[in-house]
């Protein structure tokens, strides 16, 4: 990817897709991870993983509450 941003393609992730899908989420992570460690400008790399993984990637997380039993 260029510094300007060309050659980005997002796509917000899948929930229970196929398996060429996984593996496919997989190494957009890992690219993006890649170019975090290469790049003198790693904030938008960041960004983008925090906000389409960000059960991974995000600073603060939400906990749910457990459901009581007897409801």
């Amino acid at each position: 990817m260029t510094p300007s941003g060309e050659g980005l393609q997002l796509t917000a992730p899948r929930r229970g897709g196929s398996a060429v899908t996984h593996v496919q989420e997989g190494q957009a992570r890992v690219s993006l991870l890649k170019e975090i460690k290469l790049s003198d400008d790693w904030r938008v790399h960041a960004w983008i993983l925090s906000h389409c993984w960000p059960e991974q990637f995000s600073e603060s997380r939400i906990v749910q509450p457990a459901q009581p039993t007897w409801m």
